[in-house]
């Protein structure tokens, strides 16, 4: 893998939509859709549920980036990437003054 491409998990609605949607090859592991379902707040969890696949996806060889979509939410990827660690020390990317 060159590029892990990871759903910032908005709630389990989204889940089931996504797999109505996608069908086929897209598996969202039951343990997944119960931790959002049960959760007090589903879009803290889903961006909790980001930063903990990309600290597991980080440890896979061959892996050297991540996607992440935020559907409706991209003003939560600043706090993804930053728990994350996702830049590994580097900086972002910011257009020129």
């Amino acid at each position: 893998l060159d590029l892990a491409d990871l759903l910032d998990q908005i709630d389990a609605k989204i889940h089931a939509f996504l797999l109505l949607v996608l069908g086929a090859g897209v598996h969202i592991p039951d343990d997944v859709i119960k931790r959002l379902a049960g959760a007090e707040d589903q879009k803290q969890e889903g961006v909790d549920l980001c930063v903990d696949l990309i600290e597991q996806v980080r440890e896979i060889e061959g892996v050297s980036g991540v996607h992440i979509m935020a559907y409706r939410m991209e003003d939560r990827i600043g706090e993804i990437v930053t728990r994350s660690n996702a830049l590994g020390g580097r900086e972002p990317w910011r257009p020129a003054a």
